[in-house]
């Protein structure tokens, strides 16, 4: 297995989630914190960080800054929880980039799960400043999420990229969405997203190419660019994933998922 040096946020401590990620070729060193939503669904997405430590993690001083070796059976995080406001995404938003901020400027990086695709932007602002400077985007999921608005709103699950592209936080010639197939908001959403930069691999070519050559054309179109790697729930079938709020059908399997993700391997992730 490839090890990561390399903080992991989860939902929960669960063993099963740890199994997930040794699954995908990934073995980690610390679970620092979560990211969770309170509330409303879709109105409050809210970043929770949480601390679990035993004996052995206190005895690691200074978590040795970019480099955490911590046990298996020891699970670190941060003594600090930040709640958004309930039905005021605007303020939440804020909350989670200054919280990952922090969090990034002691750690080498996060893997964050749980909460809507709002907390791409903030995310992606706290990388930014990480890395100096716009990052490859791949996205994964149903929708293309790069609306102006959704009824109304600048700050939704169906937004967070335009605001990203607003802001230059992605590049432009190495982004792509990956398992697009949901409906259109409008007439103009391919035109506009073309514009961005992005470059679509749609669903049903994974049954046409396999997920060799979808990994291939990733790892084509990013190059050595540092990665910001998102993936939203309802890329999966309902099959595999029925809880999400926006289910579409003909989506990837769970293994295809984890195959693509294999296939990223020595990837430059962030």
């Amino acid at each position: 297995m490839k090890k990561i040096n390399t903080p992991i946020i989860l939902a929960s401590n669960s063993p099963r989630r740890k199994a997930l990620l040794e699954q995908i070729n990934l073995t980690f060193d610390v679970i620092p914190s979560n990211i969770h939503e309170d509330l409303n669904l879709d109105l409050t997405p809210s970043l929770f960080v949480e601390h679990y430590a035993n004996e052995k993690a206190k005895n690691v001083a200074s978590f040795n800054k970019d480099k955490w070796v911590i046990g298996a059976d020891t699970i670190v995080a941060y003594e600090k929880k930040i709640f958004g406001k309930p039905n005021n995404k605007n303020e939440s938003v804020k909350q989670i980039e200054k919280a990952t901020t922090d969090l990034l400027s002691k750690v080498g990086g996060i893997i964050s799960m749980g909460g809507d695709h709002t907390i791409a932007l903030p995310l992606l602002r706290a990388v930014n400043k990480k890395n100096n400077g716009p990052v490859a985007l791949v996205h994964f999921d149903a929708h293309l999420d790069t609306w102006d608005t959704y009824f109304g709103a600048p700050y939704t699950h169906g937004t967070p990229f335009r605001r990203a592209r607003e802001e230059n936080l992605f590049l432009d010639d190495a982004s792509m969405h990956v398992g697009i197939r949901g409906p259109l908001y409008s007439r103009n959403d391919i035109k506009n997203d073309e514009s961005f930069g992005f470059k679509i691999i749609h669903c049903d070519e994974f049954q046409t190419e396999g997920t060799d050559k979808i990994a291939e054309r990733i790892r084509k179109r990013v190059g050595d660019n540092p990665l910001y790697l998102s993936i939203d729930i309802d890329v999966l079938d309902p099959a595999f994933a029925p809880g999400t709020g926006t289910p579409e059908i003909a989506g990837m399997t769970t293994r295809e998922m984890v195959n693509v993700i294999r296939g990223l391997s020595g990837m430059n992730l962030i």
